[in-house]
């Protein structure tokens, strides 16, 4: 059960992200695990649809949004 009432455009940046790690992360997570390599290409990857600044103000280049 959730402690918040999402906002529909919460719910739906929540999707995406989910989406995102389901694509992008979830398959090779184990190849880095065991590696230790840093994902530099998935990082990169999150940059680019902006999901490493989210809660950043947008003065700083982020999304300025808040932290639920």
């Amino acid at each position: 059960m959730s402690l918040f009432i999402y906002t529909e455009e919460q719910k739906q940046l929540i999707e995406e992200i989910r989406r995102f790690v389901r694509k992008e992360i979830a398959p090779v997570a184990p190849k880095y695990d065991l590696t230790g390599e840093f994902p530099f290409e998935i990082i990169r990857k999150a940059a680019a649809l902006g999901y490493l600044n989210l809660f950043q103000s947008t003065d700083l280049g982020g999304a300025d949004l808040s932290l639920t």
